[in-house]
């Protein structure tokens, strides 16, 4: 992959957040999955404010890539991070569209204050503390792999299609008797 320019929203946020444009990455182009998974694994923390996605994928992916994330209390997000710390309460609500959605309004202050949160082992202590937080954040969404769900789906599944042939034998026997 090669480098391009900063965004210009990553350079704005990185002068008033006072890092260098280097150190933030906004991603508005479609990235191969290779590409995504490198910026996950290069991000001391992945910010998803969360305006109402359902399950939270980009939250997935970033833990799973070591990632620790910070997200705000809506969303299926929330049911994904398992820290309450990296999960920021929104000050107020907003409603949107004509269909009166209700959005949060995140805290820059707040968000930060988590993103420090999230952030501070690795920063201080270094890579062997990074190491841990990587395994602790690619561990704490295990249980999402294909591999952790497949047998379990299976098994709810077979359980369906064999409870579903019963009541079809125990109606056909009913229908039997009835005639």
């Amino acid at each position: 992959e090669h480098e391009r320019e900063p965004h210009p929203r990553g350079r704005e946020l990185a002068r008033v957040s006072g890092l260098r444009p280097q150190e933030v990455s906004i991603s508005v182009d479609p990235l191969s999955d290779v590409q995504l998974a490198a910026r996950y694994r290069l991000s001391d923390c992945t910010i998803a404010p969360g305006l109402g996605e359902g399950f939270g994928y980009p939250i997935a992916e970033s833990l799973a890539a070591g990632t620790p994330v910070v997200h705000l209390t809506y969303g299926g997000g929330v049911d994904v991070l398992g820290n309450p710390n990296q999960i920021v309460e929104p000050v107020a609500w907003r409603i949107e569209s004509g269909y009166a959605l209700q959005r949060p309004v995140g805290s820059a202050e707040r968000m930060a204050a988590a993103v420090l949160h999230a952030i501070r082992p690795s920063r201080i202590l270094g890579g062997l503390e990074r190491k841990a937080l990587a395994a602790y954040c690619a561990g704490s969404v295990q249980y999402l792999s294909w591999e952790h769900l497949w047998p379990r789906w299976r098994a709810w599944i077979a359980q369906g299609i064999r409870d579903h042939r019963r009541e079809e034998i125990d109606r056909n026997a009913g229908d039997r008797q009835h005639a």
